[in-house]
């Protein structure tokens, strides 16, 4: 068996109907059609959320860092003691 005749029985199988608990379903092409849409959406949203805030946190504790660095540095140029 070659691989194309592989993905063609394999494609075949998935553009049939498919019969679940006397409910037949035909499959789709469009996403549009998928019953966990939303869900999908929801965890697209989340991460993107997760992301903008792990950025925010990460800006923000980059820059008290670099704040206290700076300090630090500039009081030994000058010569501030602490």
């Amino acid at each position: 068996m070659l691989v194309s005749d592989n993905f063609t029985y394999i494609y075949s199988n998935f553009t049939d109907n498919i019969t679940l608990f006397n409910v037949t379903y035909k499959p789709s092409d469009r996403l549009l059609d998928n019953p966990d849409r939303h869900f999908y959406i929801m965890v697209y949203g989340l991460s993107v959320l997760g992301a903008c805030a792990f950025l925010i946190i990460k800006s923000f504790s980059f820059m008290a860092v670099s704040n206290v660095c700076f300090s630090h540095l500039y009081d030994e140029a000058v010569g501030i003691a602490d």
